[in-house]
C-alpha cells in the first residue's frame, strides 16, 4: 500500500511537466507517483514517454495517451489508478504544480495523517 500519491495530469505540456515531475521526485514523503499524460502531438507523445522512462527510485504509474480525454476524464483516471494501487492519501497536482520546498510536503502530509481534513472514503 501506498502512503502519499501525486495525482499528475498533463496535456501537450511535456517541457513544463518534467519540471514539475523532477520537484515531486525530489520529496521523500512521496511514495508513488501516478500520471496521465495526453498528447495531440508527436513530439509530445515523446517527451512525456522520455521523462516518465528515465524515473528511478520511486513507484510511477502512468497513462500516456495521444489524444486528449479532457481535464476532468482525465483527473478521474488518475484517481482510479490510484484506488487500484492502494494508495491511502493523494495530492492532485497539474503540470504546471511544483513544490518548491520540502516543508510543504510535510505539511500537507501531518494535516492529512491528523485526520481533520481531506479524509474520503470509496467503496470497492
Amino acid at each position: 500500500m501506498c502512503k502519499l500519491a501525486v495525482l499528475i495530469t498533463s496535456y501537450n505540456r511535456s517541457e513544463l511537466f518534467k519540471k514539475t515531475l523532477k520537484s515531486w521526485l525530489d520529496r521523500e514523503e512521496v511514495d508513488t507517483l501516478i500520471i496521465k499524460a495526453d498528447s495531440s502531438k508527436r513530439e509530445e507523445y515523446e517527451g512525456y514517454k522520455e521523462a516518465l522512462e528515465e524515473i528511478k527510485g520511486k513507484s510511477v504509474v502512468y497513462e500516456i495517451s495521444d489524444k486528449r480525454s479532457g481535464p476532468t476524464t482525465a483527473k478521474n483516471r488518475v484517481l482510479e489508478m490510484a484506488l487500484q494501487n492502494d494508495c491511502r492519501f493523494m495530492i492532485y497536482a497539474d503540470d504546471d504544480h511544483y513544490i518548491p520546498t520540502e516543508s510543504d510536503v510535510k505539511g500537507s502530509l501531518k494535516i492529512l495523517l491528523n485526520g481533520s481534513i481531506g479524509r474520503n472514503s470509496f467503496s470497492r
